[in-house]
């Protein structure tokens, strides 16, 4: 529970449909551990940019730019596809 504490995730809404999308927020928002969900890479950059983010949920691989994928490992923020949620919470 001491890493939920400190848990700030975001969810990437590229190529994921809307349901998997409020199951997943849903359950980040019960335990007070969602930070926002983001269309594109731009907002998410301003965002991480800000150390207000320690994982990213993605529906699918090719969702985020390797260049993107780049910059969130050298944040220190963890990719966790959608299914893996339960990792979190």
């Amino acid at each position: 529970m001491d890493d939920l504490m400190g848990a700030k995730v975001g969810v990437l809404t590229v190529g994921a449909w809307p349901g998997q999308i409020e199951m997943v927020i849903d359950r980040l928002t019960a335990l007070n551990v969602y930070v926002g969900k983001f269309t594109g890479e731009e907002r998410l950059l301003q965002v991480m940019g800000k150390g207000m983010l320690t994982h990213l949920l993605i529906s699918q691989d090719g969702a985020l730019s390797a260049t993107m994928v780049n910059k969130l490992k050298a944040s220190n923020v963890e990719v966790l596809a959608f299914r893996d949620v339960g990792r979190i919470v």
